[in-house]
């Protein structure tokens, strides 16, 4: 860590990239015309996420790498790349999920899209499934499953998936179940052991309010030396 907060102040001191990698003895690899792309390593992905750092240090996994960029182009889309028409063509296709999805979502808000819609749109391909707790993210994302549960019987949305998949949900029902018997006594007991404190204390308070009790101190004190 020492060294790495020494290479911090040395980008800092505009040291120059090849007198901190020659003193550290670090191996130097370069890169020549590189563009980004869903299918790059990590780490030159990470480097074109910080490219307006051109000299920079940063943590990836467990390593450290220090690069430096010595010139960016911007060139025009070479149509005639299969990896370029390949990413355009992603990109379409997302573009139009995108604004499916907002139309769909935006019908079940306006309540144009209703469940004859969604048995229709399902077809064969409805499933049911049982989400046990509002923290049960086994099938969908922990935030769906929130907006699952903040939902009515019968209300329609879309969620999404770890992976992103998007679905059409409907809530069917919602059932509030205590499975273990042991933990259904220990509640019942606590409850009934919480009212029969409340009553008692509200007979108490009721006996306070409804006799004024006097004593004499020097009569008990009588009493304490009759039994001594």
């Amino acid at each position: 860590f020492d060294k790495i907060d020494q290479i911090e102040i040395d980008i800092s001191n505009e040291i120059p990239f090849e007198t901190i990698v020659s003193n550290l003895n670090l191996e130097m690899i370069s890169v020549e015309n590189f563009k980004s792309s869903s299918e790059k390593d990590k780490i030159k992905k990470k480097i074109f996420e910080l490219k307006n750092n051109n000299f920079d240090i940063f943590e990836i996994d467990d390593d450290y790498v220090l690069f430096k960029i010595n010139s960016i182009q911007k060139k025009e889309p070479d149509l005639n790349d299969d990896q370029t028409k390949k990413e355009i063509l992603e990109l379409v296709e997302q573009k139009n999920k995108f604004d499916f999805n907002k139309e769909l979502l935006k019908k079940i808000k306006d309540k144009n899209f209703i469940n004859a819609d969604f048995q229709k749109m399902g077809k064969d391909n409805i499933q049911t499934i049982q989400l046990n707790s509002i923290k049960d993210n086994k099938k969908f994302d922990i935030n769906a499953v929130e907006i699952l549960y903040s939902l009515p019987v019968d209300a329609l949305t879309l969620i999404n998936d770890e992976q992103n998949n998007i679905y059409i949900a409907r809530v069917k029902k919602f059932e509030n179940k205590i499975n273990d018997n042991n933990l259904l006594e220990k509640y019942n007991d606590k409850q009934n052991s919480i009212i029969r404190n409340s009553m008692l204390k509200s007979y108490d308070l009721f006996l306070n309010n409804k006799y004024k009790v006097v004593y004499n101190q020097k009569t008990i004190e009588r009493v304490n030396n009759f039994f001594q």
